[in-house]
């Protein structure tokens, strides 16, 4: 009896652990905040946000304001500016409602959410004609299913959320792989219950077959293999119900076996003169690799808006709020350097 007793208590402590392995909060780690020395960079680009990195070559800005040359495409290695494109509009070629950047071959995609259309800019025919106009090469052919919030993986294939239209009124989503040309899709994983699928930030990483989903609107950062299969899973304060401010995880980005993620500890109930909500925690970036396991909290003199990974830099670009410096390259230490 003693023995079976202590079998059991043997596989309880296992499930136990188990448990803590695949899922943790927050709040039950050491925090390791760093504040690395920032370099400011001097780029034009203060009215765009960042957008995406293509080809490890090039960086493209994104400004949904601007009627002509939304797109700004920049040196990576030098980070000066090559040129400008895309032309906000109906006609052919120009775009209503794309605000997305996606790496594809020698250039990028854009999904104009309004033409229901795909385009295709070249970035070496963009950067050498000043009247550029991007190639049609798809288009959303059911306008009641249809990607929403995606990472590409290849030329076609994307990861993220697909939206299903079942009335003028209602809708809902599916995590998917899917074709982005042929509309063809595969449910890849079930989420977590506790959350929707609108609110949603993806990444990949095609190295270390993972995929990070960010559900910012229930604190939750979710880790799947490609299988999607949950690797881990980590609780913000919010997910818990710990905390009613309104804390969140923004986007994710993979490189190697890194894990980037920026993080808001927290929104007061206090508008400014805008209307808006003003925040009173930090914005920061967490730094995990792709296991789920944290390695340090980044901490800039200033709020962090948004930030993209140059892993040829080994280095973060972050545009940061109420800066004289909006722009600043902060270094980072890759996982097994």
């Amino acid at each position: 009896m003693k023995y079976f007793i202590l079998f059991l208590l043997g596989v309880f402590l296992l499930s136990c652990q188990n448990e803590i392995s695949t899922h943790y909060c927050l709040t039950d780690i050491s925090e390791k905040v760093v504040q690395p020395e920032a370099s400011p960079l001097e780029l034009n680009e203060s009215e765009f946000s960042l957008a995406t990195v293509c080809q490890d070559r090039y960086l493209v800005f994104h400004n949904g304001d601007r009627m002509d040359q939304c797109f700004a495409i920049y040196d990576l290695e030098t980070l000066k500016p090559l040129g400008y494109t895309g032309v906000v509009g109906e006609g052919p070629g120009e775009i209503i409602n794309g605000c997305t950047a996606l790496p594809s071959r020698e250039g990028f995609l854009v999904v104009d959410y309004s033409k229901y259309l795909i385009y295709y800019f070249n970035i070496k025919e963009a950067i050498a004609d000043d009247h550029y106009l991007p190639e049609t090469v798809g288009s959303i052919r059911d306008q009641k299913n249809f990607p929403g919030r995606i990472s590409m993986l290849g030329d076609s294939l994307y990861f993220g959320n697909k939206i299903i239209v079942t009335s003028p009124s209602s809708y809902y989503a599916s995590f998917v792989q899917g074709n982005l040309f042929t509309g063809e899709t595969d449910k890849v994983l079930e989420p977590n219950p506790i959350v929707d699928l609108f609110k949603l930030s993806c990444n990949i990483s095609s190295s270390s077959n993972r995929f990070v989903v960010a559900y910012s609107k229930y604190h939750l950062l979710s880790i799947y293999n490609g299988k999607g299969e949950v690797v881990r899973e980590i609780y913000g304060e919010k997910a818990l119900k710990k905390r009613k401010r309104r804390s969140y995880f923004g986007k994710p980005y993979c490189s190697g076996n890194d894990l980037f993620v920026s993080h808001n500890t927290g929104y007061s109930h206090i508008k400014d003169k805008r209307g808006r909500w003003k925040s009173t925690g930090k914005e920061e970036i967490l730094h995990f690799d792709l296991d789920g396991n944290y390695i340090e909290t980044i901490r800039l003199d200033h709020n962090v808006s948004t930030f993209i990974v140059l892993p040829s830099r080994k280095q973060l670009l972050v545009n940061l709020k109420n800066s004289d410096h909006p722009y600043v390259l902060v270094p980072y230490e890759p996982v097994g350097s």
